[in-house]
């Protein structure tokens, strides 16, 4: 029995070292690179990063615990809430005016346990492989913390709090980004659990009490607080590479009659 305990212990301290939150590399995550490139960067909440982050927010722990670094968690610590939601604003507005003159915007979207170097690597390759226009195509590389591990008993615990992560990534990052895009062919090219990214985007996703209440209480995110997304007239066309998700990422629990129907999604969903 001794030895036994021992194992499971062992076992639970290597599965929980080593996980990391997935966090922007340089000081400028939400940018624009020439030709046509929009980079896009958001954390477990959904909320973008700013210039200069680490000088503000400071080094993110080595720990990944769903409690252990946000920004905005920092922001109300801090009285930033104001200055990180200005931010993001004037960044979106930023994104519409760049592709205000383009036909098309391709936006990109990583699984969980993906670090940012890497995934960025694979952005680049599809990039290259699309044959682009400059001038009439835009790019959107969209990055969230799918959290990241290279502990091969890792992978489990990083998924159950990347579930969550991509669906708070999906209401409250990548639909704002959708919303400040207008009259547009959107086609949206997702991997892994970025599928759920993009689907808490065009519907709204469910989350447990627990979550809700604990994201509300440590974060000072309420999940029920996500705008909608806009009808903007927009052409959007989802591609789902490996996509993993469930019949529960269909469905929305409806609190009053206990029932749990299939989500409904925008018009401009093709």
């Amino acid at each position: 029995m001794r030895g036994q305990l021992c194992y499971l212990l062992l076992l639970f301290l290597m599965v929980s070292c080593g996980i990391t939150h997935n966090v922007p590399k340089g000081p400028y995550p939400n940018s624009f690179d020439k030709p046509n490139i929009v980079n896009s960067f958001v954390d477990q909440n959904g909320n973008f990063y700013p210039d200069n982050w680490r000088k503000t927010y400071g080094e993110p722990p080595k720990s990944g615990d769903i409690n252990a670094y946000s920004l905005m968690k920092i922001a109300t610590e801090k009285g930033l809430e104001s200055q990180l939601k200005t931010f993001e604003k004037t960044r979106l507005l930023a994104v519409r005016s760049k592709v205000k003159a383009k036909d098309r915007v391709f936006i990109f979207v990583h699984g969980f346990n993906a670090p940012s170097d890497e995934v960025n690597k694979s952005y680049e390759y599809m990039r290259k492989l699309l044959k682009l226009s400059a001038n009439k195509d835009e790019v959107v590389k969209f990055y969230w913390d799918g959290l990241h591990t290279t502990n091969p008993f890792g992978g489990a615990k990083v998924w159950f709090s990347a579930t969550s992560f991509s669906q708070m990534a999906g209401e409250f990052g990548l639909r704002n980004l959708l919303n400040s895009i207008h009259n547009k062919k959107i086609i949206l090219i997702s991997h892994s659990r970025g599928a759920s990214v993009v689907l808490s985007a065009l519907s709204s996703a469910t989350f447990s009490e627990s979550f809700a209440k604990g994201t509300l209480e440590y974060h000072n995110v309420d999940v029920d607080g996500a705008k909608k997304l806009a009808e903007n007239g927009n052409d959007i066309t989802c591609i789902m590479l490996a996509p993993a998700i469930g019949l529960e990422d269909f469905k929305v629990r409806d609190l009053t009659s206990g029932t749990e129907p299939f989500c409904s999604v925008s018009k401009q969903v093709m």
